[in-house]
């Protein structure tokens, strides 16, 4: 069964409380990767592997451009001081109730043209692991 992205909050910030990010078009993420530790050696009769620690990537998210937006001015900010915020992610009709995690605002681009809206890109690099809780 599908589940609607409708109703998905994302709230970041630097401190307490963390601010509500206005007009999320969509999010792409959490998602990451394992890379793998080469552990091959002479006697090996292939390559040999472990996996190494996993990153858990990138959050973006496109957003109608709000200058006067508390959660989008308080992403702008943050990647202007280079700061460590956190962000939430609050799953609406999903077993998945909220991801949060430590993040770094790498990315603040605005975009617009003829016969469009502004928008901005936001780009939140995450560190450490990602807690996912689940609904009960």
């Amino acid at each position: 069964m599908a589940i609607e992205s409708y109703g998905t909050v994302v709230k970041f910030g630097t401190g307490s409380p963390l601010e509500t990010v206005g007009e999320v078009i969509s999010i792409s993420g959490p998602g990451g990767s394992t890379g793998m530790i080469d552990t091959t050696h002479l006697a090996s009769a292939a390559k040999e592997k472990l996996p190494d620690l996993r990153d858990e990537g990138q959050l973006t998210l496109e957003c109608n451009f709000l200058p006067d937006d508390d959660g989008q001015n308080a992403c702008r900010s943050a990647r202007a001081g280079r700061d460590l915020g956190e962000c939430e992610i609050e799953f609406a009709n999903s077993p998945v109730d909220t991801a949060t995690f430590s993040c770094y605002c790498t990315g603040f681009s605005i975009s617009g043209g003829v016969g469009q809206q502004k928008r901005v890109t936001i780009t939140l690099e995450i560190t450490g692991a990602v807690d996912w809780s689940m609904d009960e």
